[in-house]
């Protein structure tokens, strides 16, 4: 396996870190939030969608998407942070490149956007 980039590492870290038992409901709230309204729409649930996209690969997009939201996401009634949490507890653990790129994406903002003319070789 080839040397991971100090993101990759540090995203590794953050996966981690979700997974641990108080932020587990606050996870699974976000991705619900996203996919109960389509599951409820097409009729089927979570589970099947989720199998159907893998099927065409799409799985790793979907959870990509929706863990870039969780992660962004500030939870009331006192606006905590999945990553401000990590970087408080953890944060000594990461590179400088690390702990810059989790407060960028503590602070982004989920957008969708739709190409609507390319210009090969231009932009």
């Amino acid at each position: 396996m080839g040397k991971r980039s100090n993101t990759d590492k540090t995203m590794h870290n953050l996966m981690k870190w979700a997974d641990r038992p108080e932020w587990r409901d606050q996870r699974a709230d976000v991705f619900d939030a996203h996919l109960d309204p389509v599951c409820d729409l097409i009729g089927i649930d979570q589970e099947e969608l989720t199998l159907e996209l893998e099927e065409h690969g799409y799985g790793g997009m979907l959870f990509g998407i929706l863990f870039e939201d969780f992660i962004s996401y500030r939870f009331p009634p006192d606006e905590i942070n999945i990553i401000d949490d990590y970087l408080k507890r953890r944060g000594w653990r990461e590179s400088v490149p690390g702990r810059r790129y989790l407060q960028q994406l503590r602070d982004s903002v989920l957008s969708l956007y739709e190409v609507v003319d390319v210009s090969p070789g231009r932009h």
